[in-house]
């Protein structure tokens, strides 16, 4: 008896480190693994053992969703939800909860994700030091970030299904834990909330409360959000003022989008020298989209304001990118300036260059007052 019990114990001992190791590598397992890996695990889940269940549990759960089998990744998870540990059941809950929404079924996903919030309500104090993939001192903070991350994705979820009061609580209640990995995205997604119902005064308070944290993603991208929806608006000094903060974080995906809205809306109104200065970082940023956009649109404006060194410079910066988009419009624009000042072997030049770069308009029908589409 006494050796069976050793033996048993042994066994389980080396499953669940084998597997609790295998496991930490992720993605990096090789597939030919994942099967026995996945059986050892459901073995060490469904044994009972208080200590080592629930945690194989969680491990088979993401090992089966990995491999598509989410009916059976449900039931490993709910041995771990259904033994009542203080940190692996809201883990498992949270882990269940994102399995569902990735697969589409909202309604299970929000029911998961309800359960980690609940079993992860612990000492407040340790959310505002709950790291995932950290090692956690406490059960108490594992089973905090499993809730913290559950209710984000509970509050966005709420939101785009029209349940806007209980998704501001959701997404408060993250907020106002201090959690500083959390707060950031939890603030974004109240902000984005508020800017889809309407509410300004709201999105700004949220937004202020992500440039706070400087989140190198999150700020750039609700200021450039913000900027946006005040821009079509009409808040011109409000527009001009979230613009201006996400240009600050210099963000690679976000300053090309921004500086060429804000100096179309600056252009708009008759701000030519915040207009160029906008455009110019559009430019130098040599995003392949906007940056020759934003420089035939400074060439249209610096030539309608009678600055022709400017406008050539800005048209020939155009051609330079080489965008079948709008370098051949730009070289066109450039020849009818030429031709305009004098310059017919420039005009000549120009028109050659716009044949070559092949315009879907302008190569072979010059239409004056042609529109460029908006970023």
């Amino acid at each position: 008896m006494v050796a069976a019990r050793a033996w048993r114990w042994l066994r389980l001992e080396t499953a669940s480190w084998l597997v609790g190791r295998m496991c930490w590598y992720g993605r990096l397992v090789p597939r030919t693994l994942v099967r026995p890996l996945t059986r050892m695990a459901a073995w060490v889940a469904e044994s009972g053992d208080a200590r080592r269940a629930p945690r194989a549990a969680i491990t088979a759960g993401r090992l089966l969703a990995r491999e598509g089998y989410h009916a059976r990744a449900q039931r490993a998870y709910m041995i771990a939800i259904a033994s009542g540990h203080t940190a692996y059941r809201p883990v498992a809950a949270f882990s269940l909860g994102y399995m569902w929404e990735r697969q589409g079924d909202r309604p299970a996903a929000r029911a998961a994700y309800g359960i980690a919030v609940d079993a992860g309500r612990l000492d407040p104090a340790a959310a505002k030091t709950a790291r995932l993939g950290q090692f956690l001192t406490t059960a108490e903070e594992f089973a905090t970030e499993a809730a913290l991350r559950a209710a984000v994705n509970l509050g966005i979820l709420l939101g785009q299904d029209g349940q806007v009061a209980e998704a501001r609580a959701s997404l408060r209640s993250v907020i106002d834990s201090g959690n500083s990995r959390h707060r950031p995205n939890a603030a974004f997604a109240l902000g984005d909330l508020c800017l889809r119902t309407g509410d300004l005064e709201g999105a700004w308070a949220a937004f202020e409360m992500v440039f706070a944290t400087g989140h190198r993603v999150f700020a750039p991208t609700a200021a450039r959000k913000l900027a946006f929806v005040l821009a079509d608006r009409g808040d011109v000094a409000g527009a001009t003022r979230a613009f201006e903060i996400c240009l600050s974080y210099r963000h690679p995906a976000e300053r090309p989008k921004a500086s060429l809205r804000l100096a179309t809306l600056l252009a708009k109104h008759d701000d030519v020298a915040g207009a160029t200065r906008a455009y110019r970082i559009a430019i130098r940023t040599h995003d392949p989209t906007y940056a020759p956009l934003a420089a035939y649109r400074l060439g249209a404006l610096l030539a309608s304001h009678g600055d022709v060194p400017g406008a050539r410079a800005a048209y020939q910066a155009a051609i330079d990118f080489g965008s079948t988009a709008y370098g051949a419009d730009a070289a066109h624009a450039l020849a009818r300036l030429l031709d305009r000042h004098g310059d017919a072997a420039g005009a000549r030049a120009a028109r050659d260059k716009a044949a070559k770069l092949g315009s879907r308009s302008y190569a072979r029908v010059p239409r004056a007052g042609r529109r460029t589409p908006q970023p």
